[in-house]
């Protein structure tokens, strides 16, 4: 409680927490007034907070000690400051720079294009070009020199490039890798042939599907692709059938082999079969009766579209003079 004199008739009044400017009314006069600095200094209530004692305290005893000396010493300890703190952005700088330029480095490596002279020099770096190589060319430069090297480099680069995950459902396979065989032509197609015969599903899978994709020059393996027809797995037998169709006329000792398929359990399997004994045309003349039958009572409507436009095809071969 701070103690204020009144102006108007100098009673001390009682004023809780008084400060300057405060408006106060005499109890006694009922004077209006504002709490002068100076009535607030004489009432004491500056010194009612510790805090501004503290303040006020600190303040004299730096005016009379007056501003701290700088020594020799202390500039030397500034200078060893300044000295670490300037290495220190130095010594970061560089190994920045040395894991940004290691990175660059590693990164211009892997970009950079191959030599045009680093040709591989074994199967397996012909493989890895035949799998990964930058451009069709290089593909198909090692698909050549794997078909140079014989049908167990190619059995070899099928394994390598192919796989039948998830128990059959997918078939795995580049298309460039396909594309790069095929492209080989007759030259593959007898390594190919071969392949049909593999053990691995992984490889007759690969050769079948390759070989669809030779079309007519796939007719060096016609034997081979004809023994495929009744694979276990459906793969080479779709690939082997539709090999057949690709060939076109040039699969007509093949129908006999395919009419039994117009019967298989398989759908796709039976749709498949039609669908090739069209394309071969008028040499599948002797199929019209089992085409019509399955064309008029198959379950399946796609297998009924596609005996119905392999008769038209066959007709319409038989027509040409």
């Amino acid at each position: 409680m701070d103690q204020i004199a009144c102006p108007n008739c100098g009673k001390t009044i009682d004023v809780e927490d008084s400060h300057p400017g405060q408006t106060v009314v005499c109890p006694n006069c009922a004077d209006i007034f504002e709490v002068k600095d100076e009535e607030y200094a004489a009432s004491g209530a500056a010194w009612d907070n510790p805090v501004d004692q503290v303040e006020d305290s600190l303040l004299e005893s730096f005016a009379e000690a007056g501003p701290p000396a700088v020594t020799a010493a202390g500039r030397g300890g500034w200078r060893l400051v300044a000295y670490c703190l300037v290495v220190s952005i130095l010594l970061l700088g560089m190994a920045f720079a040395v894991m940004w330029g290691g990175r660059y480095f590693r990164f211009s490596e892997i970009a950079e294009p191959q030599s045009p002279t680093a040709r591989p020099t074994t199967l397996d770096g012909w493989i890895r070009q035949l799998d990964r190589g930058p451009t069709p060319e290089a593909r198909r430069e090692a698909a050549r020199a794997i078909v140079a090297a014989g049908p167990e480099a190619v059995v070899a680069a099928l394994d390598a490039t192919t796989d039948i995950p998830d128990q059959g459902n997918t078939l795995a396979i580049s298309p460039a890798v396909v594309r790069a065989m095929a492209d080989q032509g007759t030259a593959a197609a007898a390594a190919l042939g071969e392949a049909l015969a593999s053990e691995k599903t992984d490889v007759r899978a690969a050769a079948a599907r390759m070989l669809e994709e030779m079309g007519p020059d796939a007719k060096g393996a016609a034997a081979a692709i004809t023994a495929a027809l009744n694979d276990r797995n459906h793969w080479v037998r779709w690939f082997s059938i539709d090999s057949l169709g690709n060939m076109g006329p040039a699969a007509a000792p093949a129908v006999d082999a395919l009419l039994p398929l117009l019967k298989h359990a398989d759908h796709n399997t039976r749709r498949r079969a039609a669908t090739a004994l069209g394309h071969i045309g008028a040499g599948a003349q002797g199929a019209v009766s089992a085409l019509t039958e399955t064309r008029q009572s198959d379950d399946d409507q796609s297998v009924r579209k596609a005996a119905g436009t392999a008769l038209q095809r066959i007709n319409s071969a038989e027509a040409v003079p």
